[in-house]
């Protein structure tokens, strides 16, 4: 199976490793949209078409499933991702609400500060 790992920069790198390290036998494309990058600045709109770009790239690749890590491009796009491609498309936005629920209420605006770009913020 070939996989594909999208993030608008590089910090998706530590995906790549632990998929490579729990799933060895699969192969794999990293796409860093290191031109566009953050994306937390941009509209939602510009977001979503940037991350279809490089998911239509994956895609064309012969990718038979796409992991989104990013917050803002999963956030922005991965509905519209999912009815357009028909292969699996993996967010992992949805694992920082479980994290957030047991960080103390005093810390979680700081971390999730930290963990949240603008663009994310504000959706």
């Amino acid at each position: 199976m070939k996989i594909g790992i999208f993030d608008s920069g590089i910090g998706g790198l530590s995906v790549l490793h632990q998929a490579m390290i729990i799933m060895p036998e699969a192969d794999y494309i990293f796409y860093a949209d290191v031109d566009n990058v953050p994306y937390g600045e941009k509209t939602k709109e510009e977001v979503r078409k940037l991350v279809d770009h490089a998911v239509g790239f994956l895609v064309d690749k012969g990718c038979q499933a796409i992991v989104l890590a990013c917050n803002t491009a999963t956030s922005a796009a991965i509905s519209y991702l999912r009815e357009k491609y028909k292969l699996p498309i993996i967010g992992i936005e949805p694992a920082v609400k479980p994290a957030v629920e047991h960080i103390h209420e005093s810390e979680k605006e700081l971390w999730l500060y930290q963990l949240l770009s603008r663009q994310k913020v504000r959706s």
